[in-house]
C-alpha cells in the first residue's frame, strides 16, 4: 500500500482512457468534475475575450496547420505575449473575436505561464464601455452525466472515484495531482480562480470577499468566498483562505449568499454578467 502514489493512480486513469473504459472528463474530487472545470474554465475566458475583444483571435488551424481532432483554439494578445486554451469545435460560434486563418506560432508558454500572461493585461478601472449585452444568448449548459452508455463504464467510473478519494481520505495521495491526461486538478482549479481573479478586479464595483455566508457562518478555517453580483444574483468561489489577500476587492463581514447556494446555477450567473469592454485606443 505505501507505494501507492498520485502517479500510479494516474497511469491507472490514463490506462483506462485509452482503452475507452473511462471518460476521464467524468473524474471527480467531490467538488467538481473535470468536465465541469473545462466548463468553468470556457465561460471565463469567453468573459475575459470579450472584455478585450481587439486582442482576443479565434482558430481552426494552429501556426503549422494542424489541430486536435473536433477542438479549435481561442486566445488572447497580452503585454506578455499570447495565452490561448483549447476548446470542442462545437463552441466556437460562441467566442465573437477576430477569426484567423492560424493561430500565433506557439512559444512553449506553460499553463501557468499562460495565466501569467492574461494577468498581465491592463484593468479596465474606469476605461471601459457598456456593452449593454451578455453571454446568456450563448450560454450552454452542456455539464451533465455523459458517460460511455454503458453500465459496466458507470460502474467503473464510480469506482475509479470512489478509490481516488478513499485514498485522498487515507493521506495516500491528493487529488490536486490526479490527471485527465491533458491537465492535473490543481492545475484547473488554478485556472479557474485566476481567471475569476481578473474578471473580478475588472468588475470591481460588483465583487466582494467575505469569510461568511449569509447566515454568518463560516465556510471553514482554511477558505473564504470570492463573488459577484449578477443579474440573476450572487455568484462565487470557495478558495484557500491563503488567497484572500490577492482579490482586491471589497471585504463584506457577510456574504450575500448562503453556503447552500453557492453552487447553484454559476455558469449561468456568470453568462448574465453585463459585458464591460477596455475601450480600444
Amino acid at each position: 500500500m505505501s507505494q501507492i502514489s498520485e502517479n500510479s493512480i494516474n497511469e491507472l486513469i490514463i490506462a483506462l482512457k485509452k482503452s475507452g473504459f473511462l471518460s476521464t472528463k467524468d473524474l471527480t474530487d467531490r467538488f467538481y468534475s473535470v468536465r465541469e472545470l473545462y466548463e468553468h474554465r470556457l465561460i471565463l475566458f469567453k468573459i475575459i475575450c470579450q472584455t478585450y475583444p481587439h486582442l482576443a483571435w479565434k482558430s481552426k488551424k494552429h501556426f503549422d496547420g494542424s489541430m486536435f481532432n473536433d477542438s479549435f483554439l481561442t486566445g488572447i494578445e497580452t503585454p506578455l505575449g499570447n495565452a490561448s486554451y483549447h476548446f470542442k469545435i462545437n463552441r466556437y460560434n460562441e467566442f465573437n473575436v477576430t477569426e484567423r486563418q492560424f493561430a500565433p506560432e506557439y512559444d512553449r508558454y506553460t499553463p501557468d505561464e499562460a495565466l501569467d500572461r492574461i494577468n498581465s493585461l491592463p484593468l479596465l478601472k474606469n476605461d471601459y464601455v457598456e456593452t449593454g449585452y451578455d453571454l446568456l444568448n450563448t450560454y450552454k449548459n452542456q455539464i451533465n452525466n455523459v458517460f460511455l452508455g454503458k453500465e459496466k463504464s458507470i460502474q467503473l467510473l464510480n469506482i475509479v472515484n470512489e478509490l481516488i478519494n478513499l485514498l485522498k481520505d487515507m493521506d495516500f495521495i491528493k487529488t490536486a495531482d490526479i490527471t485527465d491526461g491533458n491537465h492535473t486538478l490543481r492545475q484547473l482549479y488554478r485556472q479557474k480562480r485566476e481567471l475569476f481573479k481578473l474578471i473580478c478586479h475588472n468588475y470591481v464595483d460588483l465583487a466582494w470577499k467575505s469569510k461568511c455566508d449569509l447566515d454568518g457562518n463560516i465556510t471553514s478555517e482554511e477558505t473564504f468566498m470570492a463573488g459577484l453580483n449578477t443579474p440573476l444574483g450572487p455568484v462565487c468561489y470557495v478558495l484557500n483562505i491563503e488567497r484572500f489577500n490577492q482579490f482586491s476587492i471589497e471585504e463584506l463581514t457577510r456574504a450575500p449568499i448562503k453556503t447552500n447556494d453557492i453552487y447553484q446555477d454559476v455558469l449561468k450567473k456568470l453568462s448574465s454578467i453585463n459585458i464591460r469592454q477596455l475601450k480600444h485606443k
